[in-house]
């Protein structure tokens, strides 16, 4: 038997969790499914020396009164999945972690939404997808055509230096993430092309 919730929000990230602290101060009956852990893209598609690019002050949770000692500086991806994962437990947020949900459909039920999990059913009369554009990664088809010889790492995949070999690197797209990428990357004294 399907488990029945209000509302369901999909992704523990910055949105879900802020969703659920808004529901939770209102006294509303709801859950958050979260595929890995808290925080999940952040653990799992960032390398080491990741920063966010928006101050300290701009991510901290709704209803996290904590201090920031530096609202003005730019989090380490470490400090900002400690950020999130206290904030959850220190608020007691319903996150099922471990749950990934394979399918939103209309529920039998009037109007009523049945979420189609690896572990089972849910049914809630509100769904909120808050798992984000980033969570899968994107690589030109253009990538396929290159030589076998030319290794190819997505930034999602990227952790630190030691995974590339010696010589040139040539960055495809100059975003956040590239950016960031290629300044630790030529401070290491590496050669980089954007």
């Amino acid at each position: 038997m399907p488990e029945s919730v209000d509302t369901i929000i999909v992704g523990a990230g910055q949105a879900g969790l802020s969703v659920s602290s808004y529901l939770a101060t209102a006294g509303r009956d709801h859950l958050i499914l979260e595929r890995g852990e808290i925080a999940e893209t952040w653990r799992s598609q960032r390398w080491e020396s990741f920063t966010v690019n928006s101050p300290n002050w701009m991510n901290q949770l709704p209803g996290d009164d904590r201090p920031l000692d530096k609202p003005n500086d730019f989090w380490h991806r470490d400090e900002l999945i400690e950020s999130f994962t206290s904030h959850a437990k220190a608020k007691k947020l319903p996150v099922r972690e471990g749950t990934t949900v394979t399918g939103v459909n209309p529920g039998s039920r009037r109007n009523s939404f049945t979420i189609q999990t690896e572990s089972g059913p849910f049914i809630a009369k509100n769904v909120v997808i808050a798992s984000g554009i980033m969570q899968t990664p994107r690589t030109p088809s253009i990538s396929q055509e290159l030589p076998s010889w030319i290794d190819q790492i997505h930034t999602a995949e990227y952790r630190n230096s030691s995974q590339l070999k010696s010589g040139g690197i040539l960055f495809v797209g100059s975003a956040q993430s590239g950016v960031q990428i290629a300044e630790e990357l030529i401070e290491e004294g590496k050669q980089v092309y954007l």
